[in-house]
């Protein structure tokens, strides 16, 4: 149960005047990739979750390798229903991003 698979992807990194923003990083964390912080601590709470980590601006242009097959989940159930939604890609995006211009394409 629970995620099996974690995508995290952003180009910046933790600063002292991030921190206000940065809801798991601390100031240790300073200096080193968001992603990497969020990494670490997603880690400590569930070891079993596999985090690939993408210290990368998501832009446009990159959406698609950004969310590309590694996003398909396999289909363990009997359930038409079910199924329907687990080999869709990806399951879930959570939208943190800054341009207008990348949220509207």
């Amino acid at each position: 149960a629970g995620i099996r698979r974690l995508r995290l992807v952003d180009f910046d990194r933790v600063s002292l005047s991030s921190l206000n923003r940065h809801a798991v990083a601390t100031r240790h964390d300073v200096g080193i990739p968001k992603v990497v912080a969020c990494a670490q601590h997603f880690s400590a709470i569930a070891p079993e979750c596999n985090i690939d980590v993408r210290d990368e601006m998501f832009t446009a242009s990159a959406c698609e390798s950004l969310l590309d097959h590694s996003c398909i989940c396999e289909n363990g159930t009997d359930d038409d229903d079910t199924a329907e939604y687990t080999n869709k890609r990806p399951q879930i995006v959570i939208d943190c991003i800054d341009d207008l211009n990348t949220k509207a394409e």
